[in-house]
């Protein structure tokens, strides 16, 4: 049923051809022109985002702070030089594995059966 009311909802939008309102122009259309914009800077009042974005400023600030937050995670790691490989290698070596068998696809029965016994030992 959601399939098919989405179906039509699209089939809807495709018909209705380019909206002007959503298309060009971003946060300065969407709030009025610049005199609005002013206003809303003279007031102290800082808007992110447009019609076109689901959401409020208040969603959009969430948004793009978390961005930020993962974005400055994965580059910390990064500087203090973790990448794929050497998290494999640490893995094996806490696994005491190989590291061929970190990266190998498929659950072997030594492969986890030594896994889960490291993970015992290092639990207890």
């Amino acid at each position: 049923m959601a399939i098919k009311g989405y179906r039509a909802f699209i089939k809807k939008g495709i018909s209705a051809g380019k909206r002007q309102d959503l298309t060009g122009g971003g946060l300065l259309r969407s709030i009025g022109g610049w005199s609005v914009l002013k206003d809303f800077r003279k007031a102290g009042i800082r808007v992110k985002g447009d019609e076109r974005i689901l959401g409020d400023s208040d969603f959009v600030e969430n948004v793009l702070k978390a961005a930020e937050e993962e974005f400055e995670q994965k580059y910390e790691l990064r500087a203090k030089g973790y990448d794929f490989n050497r998290v494999i290698q640490r893995v094996a070596e806490v696994m005491g594995m190989e590291i061929e068998q970190v990266t190998a696809f498929g659950k072997s029965p030594p492969t986890v059966k030594k896994g889960v016994a490291k993970i015992a030992i290092i639990g207890s």
